[in-house]
């Protein structure tokens, strides 16, 4: 059998989620094929259908995030209408946290972690179908078999009603899940030239997942709804990847490691730096690492150093006492925030810093000192983006219960991280009138491009590997005129 694995927005950092799930199914279950295809953000969608037709599936899986669920639910009313008879499952964050919104035209849904479950749905498929005589018989035995029910994780319908299963217990051992197929990625384009980490050089990247889960809990993020432990890939299966990625791919010179927080176990940490060492590999890539300031200490970014850390992304999200003590819950300070920068710069290692505005409650005397923030703190990264609830979060629930969000809402909505699209959800109206926001938020971003160097030419010929010519031109215009503006910015603010 084979499955067509969807993603709608490919990204410069691979879905290694949906690479789990391949090398998992191919452990399991003799003779299946895999292939992934990626789609570029606006890309014609009958072209879409055309390409992920044309490999043949069987079953066909789609990633689905908050951000972009519109684009999954057009996709698969297309789909559906060139190929009833051809299974479409959904998966991820977006659907594990709201099973209801599923589509008509989606036939199945996995919840949560979705290796084991999906291996019993691919198994079923094979049981149920055997001997049909065509493909829309194939199609009605899988949907009605009884053993649908039995497995724990999915949602589905049955006489026209949304039916849950039981969840599904967490993989207890990560390392019981093989590497990630990296087979299936589009890798010139993964491992080509481009701006990766430390934003003031280019790179040949990659990306490495070496836990799941999230020891805090913070209003606005979906990862302690998703995973609601944190587990760990051992030291040595770390270690194993990266020599993996050294011998299989020479020229990738750096690593982004994704975990919401992989160094917060410190005695995993410190064989990961033994082993890397051991093996000649911890001055082999720039490394770039999410943090958290309550674990930053002289002592955890010396052990970094000596891997070859460069950078370290923290979750600032604001310089307002009272609006960070809400997102975070008590988790961080702005003092604390301000220390672990510090800390940083004094050994060496580059400041990524993540901020978000219009938090509800948030004033403009709240948003000026987040912005005063950004312009006062070096960092080698800096992003701004519209605070936007999420589904299965607090923020989530505290905004549906102000009638701001809805599971029949407008997902295009969410697209955060876009501080430019019009129809943006913007929650704090009650506050700061949203005219003024964007005059504030204009001057955030303005902050931020202190910081963040201007794009470069060479960097983005990399976008030729997934863009259309006529759509990579016409994207590389719009970032050539907005560099002038950037560069006097950076001229502006070394004068003042």
């Amino acid at each position: 059998m084979k499955i067509t694995f969807i993603n709608v927005r490919v990204d410069v950092y691979p879905q290694m989620g949906i690479c789990y799930l391949s090398s998992y199914l191919k452990e399991h279950l003799p003779g299946v094929e895999t292939c992934l295809i990626e789609l570029v953000f606006g890309e014609n969608r009958e072209r879409a259908v055309r390409k992920i037709l044309a490999t043949k599936p069987d079953l066909i899986g789609i990633t689905t995030y908050s951000v972009g669920y519109q684009e999954v639910i057009e996709l698969s009313n297309l789909l559906k209408s060139v190929s009833p008879s051809t299974p479409v499952i959904l998966g991820g964050p977006h659907i594990t946290t709201l099973p209801q919104t599923m589509s008509d035209t989606s036939d199945l849904a996995v919840i949560g972690e979705g290796e084991q479950t999906l291996l019993e749905i691919c198994r079923l498929w094979q049981e149920s179908t055997a001997g049909a005589a065509s493909p829309e018989r194939a199609f009605r035995s899988f949907l009605d078999a009884p053993a649908l029910a039995d497995i724990k994780g999915i949602a589905y319908r049955a006489a026209g009603q949304l039916v849950c299963t039981a969840p599904r217990e967490l993989i207890a051992d990560l390392d019981s899940v093989p590497p990630p197929d990296l087979s299936i990625l589009n890798m010139r384009w993964y491992t080509s030239l481009k701006q990766f980490l430390v934003k003031k050089g280019l790179y040949h990247g990659f990306t490495l997942l070496t836990s799941r889960g999230c020891p805090y809990s913070c209003r606005f993020c979906q990862a302690s709804a998703l995973w609601r432990k944190v587990r760990y890939h051992s030291a040595e299966r770390v270690v194993w990847e990266i020599e993996r990625l050294r011998n299989e791919y020479p020229k990738i010179n750096a690593l982004n490691i994704i975990d919401d927080l992989s160094i917060a176990n410190k005695p995993r940490l410190k064989e990961i730096v033994r082993l890397m060492q051991e093996k000649g590999l911890h001055n082999r890539f720039d490394i770039g690492i999410n943090g958290h300031v309550n674990v930053i200490s002289d002592e955890l970014l010396e052990i970094l150093k000596q891997i070859n850390v460069v950078q370290l992304v923290f979750g600032f999200e604001s310089a307002s006492e009272r609006i960070l003590e809400f997102l975070k819950k008590g988790s961080s300070t702005v003092e604390k925030n301000r220390r672990a920068a510090e800390m940083c710069h004094a050994h060496g290692i580059g400041v990524g810093g993540l901020f978000m505005v219009g938090c509800i409650g948030e004033s403009e005397e709240d948003m000026r000192k987040t912005i005063q923030f950004v312009r006062e703190t070096p960092m080698t990264c800096v992003n701004m983006c519209v605070t936007t609830p999420l589904p299965g979060t607090e923020l989530w629930e505290l905004c549906k219960e102000k009638g701001l969000v809805s599971d029949a809402m407008d997902w295009n909505k969410l697209d955060f991280g876009n501080v430019n699209n019009p129809d943006l959800l913007y929650i704090n109206e009650s506050c700061i009138p949203y005219s003024r926001f964007k005059e504030l938020l204009q001057e955030g971003q303005d902050a931020c491009r202190i910081w963040n160097p201007p794009q470069s030419i060479i960097g983005n010929l990399c976008y030729l590997y997934v863009l259309p010519l006529d759509e990579f031109f016409r994207r590389a215009v719009k970032k050539l005129k907005g560099m002038p503006r950037h560069l006097l910015l950076k001229i502006t603010s070394r004068i003042g």
